[in-house]
């Protein structure tokens, strides 16, 4: 996802206790890890403010790779950079 406008928590559960791992906003993008591992999703979304997402889904991220367009250098950055906060 591409938040286009707000503030969105990413939550995992760990022991039935819900814990924040971090929180993003305008500009950021979440949820690419699960499509680049191959793997299920381990965590959830909250948005804490009214929020508009754009849904990057598995082709679209996947064609932009496989093409090395600007969008997916930017995507790709933004992605990196945020990737590991708390």
């Amino acid at each position: 996802y591409w938040i286009d406008k707000g503030i969105v928590d990413i939550i995992s559960t760990r022991n039935k206790v819900p814990q924040k791992l971090a929180t993003f906003s305008d500009g950021e993008v979440f949820g690419e890890i699960s499509i680049f591992l191959g793997s299920p999703r381990t965590a959830g979304a909250k948005a804490i403010t009214q929020t508009s997402l754009f849904v990057l889904d598995k082709n679209n991220i996947l064609e932009a790779y496989n093409n090395s367009s600007d969008i997916f250098k930017i995507f790709l950055q933004t992605s990196r950079r945020v990737g590991f906060r708390k």
